[in-house]
Parts: C-alpha cells; structure tokens; sequence
C-alpha cells in the first residue's frame, strides 16, 4: 500500500503517512483532521527547533566570546589601583622598620646623588683682610671687593712694585670645607683695564689646619677654576702672589672676584 499523496510505501496498518503526515485512504481519519494535525506536529517541531538554535547561539556567545572585549568590574593593573595584591617585583614597597643608612658613609661622589653640594658661599664668609689695599684719587680698591659678586669693583694690592708677597685672607663662620674656587685674576671691569694692570700668575693658597697649594694661573681675560684634590676642613684661608703677569701700564696687581666651593 502506498500514499496517495507523495507515494510513500506504507504497512497494511498505517493511519497517517510516515513521510508527510497525509491521512491513509479508508484508514477512518478525515483528510481535514489530518491535515491539520500535520500542520500542528510541524508547527511544534519548527519550534522545537529555533529554541534548540537559540540555546546553543546563546551558550557559545557568551562562553566563547572573547574576554578582551569584556570590561571587568575591577582591575588589577590600573594606575589607580595602586593597592594591588599582586604587586610586581619592581614596585615593591620597602619595610617601614628599614635601618637609615648612616651619613658618614654618603658617597657624594656617586654618578647616582649627582654632584656634591656646594661647601661655602660668600655669604659665608665673615671677614676679608688684606696685606695692603692702593688707595687713590680718594678710593680705596679695598680686599671686600673680591667677593662682592661684581667685577666693575677689585682688590689691588697697595705695595710698591708688583705686589709680590701680598696677600689677602678669608675668615668664615664656623669653618667649612673648602672644594676649590673660581678666580677672576687681575682688573677685569674691561679688558683693556685687565692688560694695563699686572695680574696674579702663580699663587700659593693656605688653610688655617696647616694645608699649603701652589698654583699657576693662566693669563685669561675670564673665570678661571680650581679643583682641590681633596675637601679641605678650615675656617680661615690666605690667598699669597707669588710672582705676575706685568701689565703694560701699571705695576700693581689687582684680583678681581674670587668665589669659594
């Protein structure tokens, strides 16, 4: 026995069409009851269907979707979140209870501090004497001059001759240690006043604890540095001419600025 409607074969006791559900002639289901029954069982497997669709759609979004388009709640590697639990090894916070570490072992030396302070000033400095200051046409170059932060202003030296043995002394509150210094030698309110004058061309330098340096200065119209080979504790230190530049017009000897380190 086969379908009436799509030909299918069928058994002997068969009611409905297994292939389309068409009622089977003479089996005493109506063609309108069985059509309509089809229509029902279709219609609940289509849906069937589209829920089963739906759910898998659904556990594949949202367990498989990629975690870097979610934005979490809390994060841990924000730069507001400087209370992380999980610190990493390059910020981690050193112990409160850490020892200090002591300053007589301060390396000022160290490429990692920078360079070391400066150790005096001239606003340190109490007092400046001179050996001998010229006096003329009613001024006096007085020894104050020297570290009064100006060069229109100089020390000259009062001797007859070059002033060879003149000296002027620095006195400083509380003593400090002395680095080096800077020199400006002879008249340097021009250069022109620098060559008529003579100018310091080797000096000796001496520190109240007995320490002794001898240099030679360069005849530079300009600053000239000197670095000490070791910090030097003294309260007191004396800048001695020992021979000079001659200037072309005028014997006396004239420094004009001298600044400490």
């Amino acid at each position: 026995m086969f379908c009436e409607k799509c030909g299918h074969e069928l058994t002997d006791d068969s009611v409905f069409c297994e292939n389309c559900g068409s009622p089977v002639e003479g089996s005493g289901i109506s063609k309108e009851k069985g059509t309509k029954k089809w229509l029902i069982g279709g219609i609940c497997g289509g849906v069937a269907t589209v829920l089963v669709v739906i759910g898998v759609l659904f556990v594949t979004g949202v367990l498989g979707e990629d975690s870097s388009g979610i934005e979490p709640a809390i994060s841990l590697n924000t730069v507001e979140n400087t209370a992380s639990p999980f610190p990493s090894s390059t910020n981690t916070p050193e112990p409160t209870n850490a020892p200090e570490e002591e300053d007589d072992d301060f390396d000022y030396s160290s490429d990692d501090f920078g360079s070391p302070p400066a150790s005096i000033t001239n606003e340190a400095i109490e007092s400046v004497k001179a050996s001998s200051s010229l006096r003329e046409n009613g001024i006096t170059h007085k020894a104050e001059y020297i570290c009064d932060g100006s060069l229109k202003k100089a020390w000259v030296e009062g001797a007859s001759g070059q002033g060879i043995g003149e000296s002027v002394t620095f006195t400083v509150y509380r003593g400090h240690g002395f680095s080096g210094l800077k020199i400006n030698a002879g008249y340097q309110k021009s250069k022109d006043l620098y060559y008529k004058n003579s100018r310091p061309k080797k000096i000796t330098i001496s520190f109240s604890d007995g320490t002794t340096l001898s240099y030679k200065l360069k005849d530079t119209y300009g600053s000239q540095k000197i670095d000490f080979d070791d910090m030097i504790e003294a309260n007191e230190v004396t800048i001695t001419i020992d021979s000079v530049y001659a200037g072309n017009k005028y014997k006396d000897t004239v420094i004009s600025e001298v600044e400490w380190y």
